[in-house]
This record gives structure tokens, C-alpha cells and sequence, in this order.
């Protein structure tokens, strides 16, 4: 079944509502908003998580399943195996717990529960999965069946989880968040639904990886002192763009590499995440999940793209698109989705690998259908670099969908290529000449009404002064 990839748009502002029925995918494997990228959000991972594991045919304990703690596992297991065997029945059920010690609810815009999809087993296409508040006297190092935690009957959402991996979910915990800022809070996932159907669904732990980890995302109240400070930035007109100028800018990049790694491979047995790219005349995005030639392997590579945009003040930009030239396009289906996204620009293509990946926003700036190589594709990129104006900007790329047991590949051409005509290129259009007078005649014509208004002004009150009697 082919993931459908809806990153939802623009940088990171909002996240838009699913109805309980649906769960909104989250796409991009390790797509979070970075705090130090966007200050608007905060990311919280789980201080404890784990499953709970018993089998409902042996009520007396005689197996020892009650007993078992799963608190150092790297996946959270929900299981109904009704049926799946004669001789058990086991249920799974994953517990997660936060800390939100230093978090205030006046802070509190919206917040979202993100869960990671490592792994299913349906017969169906999709599942309904409910999150329920639970107690928070447990620690991943000794929970088990025997003390059964206590949660509430009442889900707080359900969602609909499609049968396949490498997705985030979310649910919408916003009002239990601010209730529960101050403290800690527990959460327990379980299926709407417990039949003769046998389904399993794992989740990421926090023993996975960091990037994988489930997590609280918080959007801040809107920061007024922080989006005014942000917003002030008046540079002198650069050589590089006169005031006036009617042509078109474009910069090359400084820096460009791709990554890879294995997504089911947290403890990199193949080195792959110590692999840099920096020096290859090419940007490759490839995923293999699951395919025949990568069997239980989930191979991902993402690109990484940095402009210097020192010279380029914002308020003469009026758009801004980055232009790839696609080397090489395979594709299992007849198009595939590449988003761009912000990203850090603490990073060099000499030494950037799978380890030391920069943090980049979770929403896309824009998406981009590929269908066929030796073609340009653009993105519109006008906001992000007005805002990036005057220092470096990074973009980073990724499929913004994946279909599992295949595999898929977009080459871009790099900064090194050889034809030097192929090479990724940011094109930024100033403002134009005609567009500055046109701007100025407004404001002047303006100005000219408002003082004709406040002088007729003026003078109806000094004649209704002098007409005024004066009465005792």
C-alpha cells in the first residue's frame, strides 16, 4: 500500500486537525521540528515507555508472561494474537510517560502525542487505536502485567492506523497537556477493537533512537517579543542587489551532501551512518523498505542543501525557488513526492553523515512531484529565504512518500557535477524599479489625501470655534 505523504504545509506554523476516524500522517522519518530551528516549539521525550504483556488463557501466570518487563526494548508492541495460537491469547499494551515538569500551560498553544510506526501485521488495511490517560506511579524498569496500571476507560482520541510502516501518527492531547503542565503525565495505547482477528502494531521506543522516539510536540502561545525581534532586520542594499535591479539573482550552493542510514538497524552494524557523500556529483534520495533486494532492511538516504545569503536583504525579494536537475529517476509508481524543509545550517558536506544529522522542521516549505530525469524541478522557497536573509540557509530533502516492500531513487545533480549547467541553483527575483515607484506614488498620493482630510479638518473647527456664542 503506497504511503500517502502529507507532511502539511508551509514551515512549521500550525498542524492541521484529523477527525478522530483518521489519523494525520506525519512524513519524513525524522521530520520534528528543532526548537534552536523554529524557538515556537517545544519537544519533549518520554522519561519512561514500555509494554505490558499477559495471555488471557493463562489467568493463573503459569507461562510467566505477567512477569516479564519490556522497559529496555526499542519497540512498544500492541497485540491482540486472538486465535493466532490455540494455546494463547496474548494482548500487548504499550504505556509512555512524560515529564512536563517545565512546561506551562499559559505557553500552550496545541499539542500532539507523535508515535513512529516501526512495524505491522494486519489483515486489514487499517486499525482504530485508542490513547487513554493513565496513573503515573510506574517505571519502565519494573512495570509489568503483575501490577496492572490503571487508565481511564474513556479513550482520549482514536485513530485510524494504516497497515504500513516508517509513519508518524499524532494524536491531539492539547487540553490534557495544559491540565497536566507542572507534572507528569502517562499515556496507553490499546485497539478499539478486540476480535478473533490477530493484529499487531510496534511503535518506536526511546530506546530505538532519539529521532524515532515518541514525543510530546508543543506549539507555543504566538511570542510577540520574540516574532517583532525576529521580523526587525534592516540591512544596508547589497552590490549583489541594487535597489533598483530588475534581473535575477542565483547562488550556488556553498555546501551539499546526502545521508544515509537504516532505520531498522538503531545500532548501525553496517556503518552506514558513518558514510559521508559530500564529494559525489550527485544528491541521491533513496528508500528500500522491505524490498526483495534489501529484505527487512529500511534504507533511507536524504539530502542536505546550504545557500550563503549574506548578501541578500529580504525586504527587495519577492520570490525565491531553488532549481534541481534530476540525473537519474526510478521509480516504482508514476511520480513520487520530494518536500524541502528548513533545516540547521551547522553543518559541512566534508563531514556530514548519518551521525551528526541537522534538525530540520517537520513541516514542508514546498513539495515537488518527480516523474522523469534529465529535467529542472523548482520549489518555491520565498519565504524561508527572506527569513534567512543575511546568513546561511539549509534546506533539506526527502520523499515525501514511500510505499513499503519496494524500493525507489531521485538523483539530483550536485554542486560537484561536472556540467556545470546542471548544478542546483537558488534564483531569487528583487523587487523591480517600477514596482518601487509604483509603491511610492500609492504612499505619496496617500499622504496627500490625509493631509488634505486633516486640513479641511482644521478648518471647520476654527470656523465652528468662531461661530461659537459664548452664554453665561
Amino acid at each position: 500500500m503506497k504511503i500517502l505523504a502529507i507532511i502539511l504545509t508551509s514551515i512549521i506554523v500550525s498542524l492541521s486537525v484529523t477527525s478522530p476516524a483518521s489519523a494525520q500522517i506525519i512524513e519524513g522519518y525524522i521530520a520534528i521540528p528543532s526548537p534552536s530551528v523554529n524557538p515556537d516549539f517545544i519537544i519533549l521525550n518520554p522519561s519512561d515507555d514500555s509494554f505490558l504483556l499477559q495471555d488471557q488463557l493463562d489467568p493463573e501466570n503459569l507461562k510467566g508472561s505477567k512477569n516479564l518487563v519490556f522497559g529496555d526494548q526499542i519497540r512498544l508492541k500492541l497485540i491482540d494474537n486472538h486465535d493466532e495460537n490455540p494455546n494463547e491469547k496474548l494482548i500487548g499494551t504499550p504505556i509512555i510517560k512524560f515529564d512536563l515538569t517545565d512546561v506551562s500551560s499559559e505557553e500552550i498553544d496545541y499539542a500532539y502525542l507523535l508515535l513512529y510506526v516501526t512495524g505491522s501485521s494486519l489483515l486489514v488495511d487499517s486499525v482504530d487505536v485508542r490513547l487513554h490517560l493513565a496513573e503515573n506511579n510506574w517505571s519502565e524498569k519494573t512495570v509489568n502485567s503483575l501490577s496492572p496500571l490503571k487508565f481511564s476507560i474513556q479513550p482520549i482520541n482514536t485513530i485510524s492506523i494504516e497497515n504500513f510502516l516508517g509513519q508518524w501518527v499524532h494524536y491531539d492531547v492539547t487540553d490534557l497537556i495544559k491540565q497536566n503542565s507542572g507534572s507528569e503525565i502517562s499515556f496507553v495505547l490499546t485497539f478499539a477493537n478486540y476480535d478473533p482477528v490477530p493484529k499487531v502494531l510496534e511503535f518506536a521506543s526511546k530506546e530505538l533512537d532519539p529521532n524515532f522516539s515518541p514525543k510530546i510536540m508543543i506549539k507555543k502561545v504566538q511570542d510577540i517579543a520574540y516574532n517583532n525581534t525576529s521580523s526587525q532586520i534592516s540591512e544596508p542594499i547589497s552590490e549583489q542587489l541594487p535597489k533598483n535591479s530588475t534581473e535575477s539573482i542565483v547562488l550556488l550552493p556553498m555546501d551539499d551532501s546526502y545521508v544515509g542510514y537504516d532505520v531498522a538497524d538503531p545500532q548501525d552494524l553496517q556503518n552506514l551512518k558513518s558514510l559521508n557523500f559530500g564529494d559525489k556529483e550527485f544528491l541521491k534520495l533513496w528508500y528500500s523498505f522491505n524490498s526483495s533486494n534489501f529484505t527487512e532492511n529500511q534504507i533511507l538516504t536524504n539530502a542536505y542543501i546550504k545557500f550563503d545569503l549574506s548578501d541578500v536583504p529580504p525586504q527587495d525579494i519577492t520570490s525565491a525557488k531553488l532549481r534541481m536537475f534530476a540525473t537519474d529517476v526510478d521509480l516504482a509508481f508514476d511520480d513520487i513526492g520530494v518536500s524541502i524543509h528548513a533545516a540547521e545550517s551547522d553543518w559541512s558536506e566534508l563531514s556530514l553523515n548519518g551521525t551528526n544529522l541537522p534538525e530540520f522542521t517537520v513541516e514542508p516549505i514546498d513539495i515537488a512531484m518527480v516523474t522523469e530525469p534529465n529535467q529542472w524541478y523548482e520549489w518555491d522557497v520565498t519565504s524561508h529565504v527572506k527569513s534567512s536573509a543575511d546568513s546561511p540557509m539549509s534546506l533539506f530533502m526527502i520523499f515525501s512518500e514511500i510505499t513499503n516492500g519496494t524500493n525507489e531513487n531521485v538523483s539530483f545533480a550536485s554542486k560537484e557535477n561536472t556540467n556545470s549547467d546542471i548544478r542546483p541553483s537558488l534564483v531569487i527575483n528583487p523587487v523591480s524599479a517600477d514596482n518601487e515607484s509604483d509603491i511610492q506614488l500609492e504612499t505619496d498620493y496617500l499622504i496627500i489625501v490625509l493631509s488634505a482630510i486633516i486640513g479641511i479638518g482644521i478648518l471647520i473647527y476654527i470656523k465652528k470655534k468662531k461661530n461659537k456664542k459664548i452664554s453665561l
